[in-house]
């Protein structure tokens, strides 16, 4: 189990970017359906009111709320700038079943008359299931590095592998 921390991943950025991700959605439609495809959708069609993503806040022009659409593109521009934007941290709060292991020894008394001491029949699984996992599509402990702060980044890391294994130990 693990509370708390956040994690910032570059590869929920990097879905946003090449719009993957369903938090891309949001002002798609009305942005394409208002901009010229012939300027990739960098100039407004003409007489179309503009459509689009709209932050939330403050317009500093105004003082208002801002009600200023723009390209939906822009929501993940960020992720060039070196800069880590607060719609890319994640919870890493995660509670998941690591490791299972069952196991049966045959009893020596069964085995008494063969020239076998023991057997031992075991089941091992690791990374069976999450109970919880806040990241939802990201394994919690794929850290960018091994360094101090490797745990805090997510970097398009590949998930952790689950494996099941079964055993048989027989001694003689």
């Amino acid at each position: 189990m693990k509370k708390g921390g956040n994690v910032a991943s570059m590869g929920k950025t990097y879905r946003a970017h090449f719009r993957t991700s369903a938090e891309t959605l949001k002002g798609q439609a009305g942005w394409y359906s208002t901009h010229d495809p012939q300027y990739q959708y960098s100039v407004r069609l003409p007489g179309v009111e503009s459509k689009g993503y709209i932050e939330d806040g403050v317009n500093e022009n105004t003082g208002l709320l801002n009600d200023v659409p723009v390209d939906p593109m822009y929501r993940c521009y960020n992720i060039w700038s070196k800069e880590i934007g607060t719609e890319w941290l994640v919870d890493g709060t995660n509670v998941r079943l690591r490791e299972l292991v069952a196991g049966y020894s045959v009893p020596g008394k069964i085995l008494s008359k063969t020239p076998v001491s023991g057997i031992q029949v075991s089941f091992v699984g690791r990374n069976l299931f999450y109970f919880y996992d806040a990241m939802k599509d990201i394994d919690p402990e794929s850290g960018y590095s091994s360094g101090n702060t490797g745990g805090a980044f997510e970097h398009c890391a590949i998930p952790s592998l689950r494996s099941m294994d079964f055993n048989i130990k027989i001694g003689f």
